[in-house]
C-alpha cells in the first residue's frame, strides 16, 4: 500500500516523501506528528471524529463540508465550538476545493518554505502546541481535558 500511495503522489505531481507513514504510537507523540502538517482534510461523507478533534489539539486546522447525516457535520461542530467555522468550513466540494488551495497558498506566501514559520529542526511541544496554533487560528485552540 506503501509503494502505490507514493506513485500515485508522484503521478500527480506531488513529492512522495512527503507522505509520512507510522507504525501505531504513543498518544502525545501521535498528537505531536500532527503539528508537522498544515492542514488536514477532512472526509465526506463521514468526518474524521476523534482524529478531528486530536488535528485541532495539535492546533493543524481542518477543513470540512458538511453534509446531511450526523456523521458528516461532527467535524463542523467541533470548529464551530472553536469559532473556527466561519474560515474552514465549506459549502460544496468546488467551495471545498477552492478553500484548500487557498489554503495551501496563504500558508506558502506568509511562511515562504514547506517548514512551519521557518522553524527547520524545531521539536513541537504539547505546551506550545495550542498558543501557537491559537495565533494560527485566530485565538482559539481546543484542550483536552486531563491532557
Amino acid at each position: 500500500a506503501v509503494r502505490n500511495l507514493r506513485k500515485e503522489a508522484s503521478q500527480l505531481g506531488l513529492d512522495p516523501t512527503r507522505i509520512i507513514f507510522t507504525n501505531l504510537l504513543e498518544r502525545s507523540r501521535h498528537i505531536e506528528l500532527k503539528q508537522h502538517a498544515h492542514l488536514y482534510l477532512d472526509t465526506t461523507p463521514y468526518n474524521g471524529h476523534l482524529t478531528v478533534a486530536e488535528c485541532l489539539w495539535a492546533a493543524l486546522p481542518v477543513l470540512t463540508l458538511p453534509q446531511g447525516r450526523m456523521a458528516s457535520r461532527v467535524s463542523y461542530s467541533l470548529l464551530h465550538s472553536l469559532d473556527l467555522h466561519s474560515h474552514l468550513v465549506a459549502r460544496n466540494l468546488e467551495d471545498y476545493q477552492e478553500l484548500a488551495v487557498a489554503i495551501a497558498k496563504d500558508w506558502l506566501r506568509v511562511n515562504g518554505n514547506l517548514h512551519r514559520g521557518g522553524q527547520e529542526g524545531r521539536e513541537p511541544t504539547k505546551e506550545g502546541a495550542a498558543e501557537e496554533g491559537a495565533a494560527r487560528q485566530g485565538g482559539s485552540a481546543m484542550r483536552v481535558q486531563g491532557e
